[in-house]
């Protein structure tokens, strides 16, 4: 199985960002694997590990607000019971950065 795809995105206001990020996952007949056990880790404006499973569509989606700045979701690794993680036949990188702006000081009111 691999690394089919890594999005991730930033939602919610300037003064309260969150970042959501989208792993997919297929196995070695590149059809969609559910029940993939997805390690991960956020780091610079969040800090924090992710352990999710896939749904029947291959998907994993983590949201978590964060601080303005840059934030990195990499991709630890993959697990399931009757596939092996092939990290060289990955279709992505494992790592996906996003910039999260500020909030502006500046009030024209």
């Amino acid at each position: 199985m691999h690394l089919h795809d890594l999005d991730a995105d930033v939602r919610g206001s300037r003064k309260n960002p969150s970042v959501r990020v989208e792993v997919r996952v297929r196995n070695d007949s590149d059809d969609n694997q559910s029940g993939v056990l997805v390690l991960g880790r956020f780091s610079g404006g969040y800090e924090g590990s992710v352990a999710e499973v896939t749904d029947r569509r291959g998907r994993v989606t983590v949201e978590v607000d964060v601080e303005p700045g840059q934030v990195t979701f990499t991709v630890l690794g993959l697990e399931h019971p009757d596939y092996v993680y092939a990290p060289d036949d990955n279709r992505r990188d494992t790592s996906i950065t996003v910039s999260v702006g500020g909030d502006d000081d500046d009030d024209d009111d």
